[in-house]
């Protein structure tokens, strides 16, 4: 590999530099851009004069890799809707109309939830303007008649706009930041009364279109499945549809390490690809050269055709964007280098959403291919088996480690899990992902064709989904087949890919320094992690968790959680602390109701409405701004509680006013404490509450 084979890898580079700088410090530099083009004009005007220059590839790089990161940082800076002049939060009141474009799927639960682009708002129907920007929308919906929303369609809205809320208990998912990679940043709830469909999508859309061939397809799917749970399994991996997979199926795939297999991906447009080729090669006129073209054309509408049926997201749009590089690379019989490949699929798709950078399906996408790219060659030459059936187990055994060796880093910095027995379940899943599209495509395809053809593959699609399934939960039964609680710090992170490139590097080049450099690297951020794990789980914090009209306060130390609660569900109470306890690396929860008998330890003690807490220094990443430390003791403020007089709120506490409390009740409580001078902390607005003692 040498960089003058791979110009896009060497541009890429400077472009992800800029976006990530620009994401980072997210402030617009409206200066840079205009200098950074007059300098490259200089310098392109200085090298046209003066040919014979020294240097003058070397300055040339230079310059043209930093406009390209100047370009990246702008990209990223005005991507961000929030900061265009005609955004609706700019100029739409609180309580608000909207006229708002259907931009998504629609995901129907208790409401139908569809993120859309506000094209115009006003405090009346009569009083609107122009407006931009996406919005997350909240629709009631009427059970008996659910209305079907496509891409497109404009809805007329009232309600009352509200930014999305950060998580409300400490190491939980961070919906608003998901969400703010897809740029909204604001939701709107409307209920049934308040919404109506106005018209439907304008003209012709790709888009549209696709979103009522898939829910058609799927309608056609759901015929042949007696089970919900073998259906959603079918329904994703076939057609990319999620929504119906059930979550404890969900849970046994991902333990089992093949949770890949049911996000359309590269692999599925793979096999697409893969099945294109064979057939048309069937074909004698695909074979010569007046069919190359045709041939190119059937491969790019099939390829983007599925690409836009499943959904496009971002796994699915790196690897259309490459196959149509080979493609294209094919008909003008030109030489096809993967690794410039993979990188002008992604130097495309950053120039178009730069925020992709920062949405995992992307990362590991692009990081599973690399680490096949740069891993199973090298894998495959250890063992060369004779035997056929061997010698292709070897090759998918080689292919499933080095694409694990991409991704288990940042796999296990998102999602706080590894599964161990990734390697035997790809022996199964891929091959079972082969066999369940093949016979979906087939199915569905007969079925298009004659209705009712398709019904024998169909039951054949559900018979071997449900083996399938079977062997994935058989899998997650196995003991210590994965490990849970993994919580990867940033530099960690960073630290496992610069070994992994070193290691890549050394093995390629034969250089054992870069290897041993490499394994060095791998050490000590082992060791780094182990030491930052156990000086967190030796430390004990106290916790008071956000749920909804319910009071859920806890302890944590040494692997054990203990809670009290009010009668907080088991579904609740599992949403609330499942990130806490991956965080705190807890092996053993107690729940206890809130009338137990009095807990104490050497750091505090629960009397059932107060907490004692010894003289320590308070966190202050989740309490109130001019939080004093130290603190000797914390008060819980219940319903029923009887509300003090100004002079006898006791002082040198911390107040938590409850979430369970009424909207006047702990707004009365406000007022008593803050006329008091007292601290407290909302839960129920500032959300969790969480105390650590100090050394």
């Amino acid at each position: 590999m040498t960089w003058h084979q791979h110009p896009f890898a060497r541009w890429l580079i400077p472009l992800v530099v800029g976006a990530a700088l620009g994401i980072a410090l997210d402030r617009p530099m409206p200066w840079l851009t205009w200098p950074a083009l007059g300098v490259l004009a200089a310098l392109l005007w200085l090298l046209h004069r003066h040919p014979g220059l020294a240097l003058q590839r070397f300055w040339f790089g230079v310059t043209f890799s930093a406009l390209l990161m100047v370009v990246g940082y702008e990209r990223a800076i005005n991507h961000h809707q929030i900061r265009w002049a005609d955004h609706y939060a700019r100029i739409a009141p609180d309580t608000c109309w909207l006229v708002v474009e259907v931009a998504g799927e629609a995901r129907i639960k208790r409401s139908l939830r569809v993120v859309g682009r506000v094209q115009a708002a006003g405090p009346a129907p009569d009083r609107m303007q122009p407006v931009a920007g996406k919005l997350l929308l909240y629709l009631g919906i009427d059970t008996n008649a659910v209305p079907r929303l496509w891409w497109g369609d404009r809805l007329l809205v009232q309600g009352v706009l509200q930014p999305i809320a950060g998580p409300a208990n400490p190491a939980a998912f961070d919906f608003r930041q998901y969400m703010r990679w897809q740029n909204v940043h604001y939701r709107l709830w409307a209920a049934a009364g308040d919404w109506q469909k106005v018209s439907d999508g304008s003209g012709w859309s790709l888009r549209r279109r696709a979103m009522q061939v898939r829910a058609h397809l799927l309608a056609r799917l759901a015929r042949w499945f007696d089970s919900e749970e073998t259906f959603g399994v079918a329904a994703a991996l076939v057609l990319g549809y999620r929504e119906a997979l059930d979550p404890d199926v969900r849970a046994a795939y991902a333990d089992a390490g093949a949770m890949h297999i049911l996000a359309v991906s590269g692999l599925h447009v793979g096999l697409i690809m893969g099945l294109c080729y064979l057939l048309l090669n069937r074909i004698f006129f695909f074979r010569t050269w007046r069919g190359r073209w045709p041939r190119a054309l059937i491969l790019l509408s099939v390829l983007w055709g599925f690409a836009l049926l499943t959904g496009l997201s971002p796994s699915v749009s790196r690897a259309a964007t490459m196959f149509s590089f080979f493609i294209l690379a094919r008909l003008f019989a030109r030489e096809v280098f993967v690794w410039n490949i993979l990188a002008a699929s992604a130097f495309i798709l950053l120039a178009i959403d730069p925020f992709l950078l920062m949405q995992p399906g992307f990362q590991l996408s692009y990081l599973a291919l690399a680490g096949i790219l740069a891993f199973q060659p090298l894998l495959e030459k250890l063992w060369q088996p004779a035997h056929p059936a061997l010698h292709h187990g070897w090759r998918l055994l080689a292919l499933s480690l080095a694409a694990q060796a991409g991704t288990a880093p940042v796999s296990m910095y998102y999602f706080h899990q590894f599964p161990l027995l990734f390697a035997v379940s790809g022996l199964v899943a891929v091959p079972g992902a082969f066999v369940l599209l093949c016979l979906g495509l087939v199915a569905l395809g007969c079925e298009l064709v004659w209705p009712g053809a398709g019904w024998p593959f169909g039951k054949m699609l559900a018979w071997c989904t449900e083996g399938l399934n079977t062997v994935m939960a058989w899998l997650q039964a196995l003991p210590a087949g994965t490990v849970h609680h993994i919580w990867l710090q940033p530099h960690a992170l960073w630290l496992a890919y610069a070994a992994l490139l070193l290691l890549a590097m050394g093995l390629h080049q034969r250089r054992f320094r870069k290897i041993l450099l490499a394994l060095a690297l791998l050490v000590v951020g082992a060791a780094d992690h182990a030491a930052f794990r156990y000086r967190h789980y030796l430390s004990p914090e106290w916790v008071a968790f956000q749920v909804r009209r319910h009071t859920l306060v806890g302890v944590a130390h040494k692997g054990t959680l203990w809670l009290w609660h009010d009668g907080v569900g088991a579904a609740a109470l599992s949403h609330a602390t499942d990130g806490y306890r991956a965080w705190k690396s807890i092996d053993s929860l107690v729940v206890l109701p809130l009338d137990a008998p009095p807990f104490e330890a050497s750091w505090g003690q629960w009397t059932g409405q107060s907490w004692i807490l010894p003289q320590g220094v308070v966190s202050t990443a989740l309490l109130p701004q001019g939080t004093v430390p130290p603190m000797q003791w914390m008060q819980l403020v219940r319903p029923g509680q009887r509300i003090p007089t100004n002079e006898a709120v006791p002082s040198g506490s911390l107040w938590l006013l409850d979430e369970a409390l009424h909207p006047a009740v702990r707004h009365r409580w406000q007022q008593v404490l803050e006329h008091a001078h007292q601290q407290y902390h909302d839960i129920a607005q500032h959300g969790a509450w969480v105390w650590e003692p100090g050394p």
